[in-house]
């Protein structure tokens, strides 16, 4: 109600017009099974959730062609005899570090943390990664290089 309060007229009209409908195929009463199962036959395994059921898979910023089920695991401690590391890509406009820890039993690399900021100095993106550890080393993009590749 406080909403409606605040906005009046063409304000309130606006928020009214604006709305998000996901729909899979099985809220689609005309599709039957064998032609949900030949769809289904030609999809990438990466579009299988978007095209299914609607729910949207890639966006901005998405790379590979690999669903997130497939890469995700749950949340755990890094037990101490794991290597870590971060890789940083400097720039004015993004600055991102990525920080990983490697199972060499297993040869399983995890990626645990990231810093992704722009326009920022130098000092700001520095307190950052010590934050994580001032123990872990780094590697930076050689193109880097003081802003000249």
């Amino acid at each position: 109600m406080a909403d409606q309060q605040i906005l009046g007229g063409e304000q309130q009209r606006e928020k009214r017009s604006r709305f998000v409908v996901m729909a899979g195929w099985d809220d689609v009463p005309h599709l039957t099974e064998q032609m949900k199962a030949e769809e289904s036959a030609g999809i990438p395994p990466h579009e299988a959730d978007a095209r299914k059921m609607g729910i949207p898979s890639l966006g901005s910023g998405a790379i590979y062609p690999v669903p997130e089920s497939e890469i995700l695991c749950d949340p755990f401690v890094i037990p101490d005899w794991m290597p870590q590391s971060y890789a940083l890509d400097v720039g004015w406009k993004r600055t991102a570090a990525l920080w990983q820890a490697w199972d060499r039993d297993n040869d399983v690399v995890y990626l645990y943390g990231e810093h992704y900021r722009g326009q920022a100095e130098p000092a700001v993106h520095a307190a950052a990664i010590k934050a994580r550890g001032v123990w872990i080393p780094g590697v930076i993009d050689p193109a880097a290089r003081g802003g000249k590749a």
